[in-house]
């Protein structure tokens, strides 16, 4: 059995139509992943410069961490000695004062 396909010249342009329609959503889907592809390279491109500044955020939040310590024992050393101070002017005054207070009892009792 022989079978014998005969096309006409409409089936032909049908068929010329279907695949010019199909090249041409191929190359559509080609420019489509292109773009996808371009975007995807400038993600990558942000994210690897971002990453760099996230980087130096981390680094700069340590270095800040570390400075508010040493700042924080620094005010607690200063506390300190401007407590030993005190105590200390607290100490010359009653050794001044005291015996100022007795002279001058002491004068007023020899004057009257």
């Amino acid at each position: 059995m022989n079978i014998m396909l005969r096309y006409t010249h409409h089936d032909i342009e049908l068929y010329n139509n279907i695949y010019a329609e199909r090249e041409e959503e191929i190359r559509h889907i080609n420019r489509e992943m292109r773009d996808v592809n371009d975007m995807m390279n400038m993600i990558g491109s942000q994210v690897s410069s971002q990453s760099d500044s996230i980087d130096n955020i981390v680094s700069n939040i340590s270095d800040s961490k570390d400075n508010c310590k040493y700042a924080n024992d620094e005010v607690k050393k200063a506390q300190e000695y401007q407590d030993k101070e005190n105590d200390l002017y607290w100490i010359l005054g009653a050794g001044i004062g005291v015996p100022t207070v007795i002279g001058f009892v002491i004068a007023s009792v020899i004057m009257l």
